[in-house]
């Protein structure tokens, strides 16, 4: 259970780190408004869709590991919280990585790396929802076999 304690805190100051990057992010755009006002305004859609993404998955993570340490590990609250935060993950991944794929013949040299190192960032963020709801679906599968054995006896 140590362990699960400490993701709790970890969970809390990613989410704390998201929020902060959100403003960051807004005041840095203002600042280098070098670009035209649609494009910008794209920009700051696209990532402020992302952070919040991730913020509200990770936030459900926190709760569904809080859930885990009150009430043991099969519990359909904490199961339906890792649904909200697998989809949640899936959907920042996808919004910036489909933003990126349409995108991709403007590319320069220059940039190019950081592009590929934000496109593995995203796939694996979708990876990790993935397997979100796949763990989801242990759990309900266990509280399956927790409620039928529980009849049994």
């Amino acid at each position: 259970m140590i362990k699960f304690r400490i993701l709790n805190y970890v969970l809390i100051l990613l989410v704390t780190l998201c929020l902060l990057s959100l403003i960051g992010m807004t005041v840095g755009l203002y600042a280098m408004y070098q670009r035209s006002e649609t494009e910008l305004f794209t920009l700051l859609l696209i990532g402020s869709a992302k952070l919040l993404l991730m913020a509200i998955g990770l936030s459900y993570t926190k709760q569904s590991i809080g859930m885990f340490l009150r009430h043991g590990y099969f519990n359909t609250k904490s199961a339906n919280f890792l649904t909200i935060a697998g989809y949640a993950l899936a959907g920042s991944a996808l919004v910036t990585l489909i933003f990126n794929l349409t995108e991709i013949t403007y590319v320069d040299r220059e940039s190019a790396s950081g592009y590929i190192a934000e496109m593995i960032h995203d796939i694996t963020v979708l990876l990790v929802g993935l397997a979100l709801l796949g763990v989801c679906d242990i759990v309900k599968k266990g509280i399956n076999i927790k409620l039928e054995n529980d009849l049994t006896i």
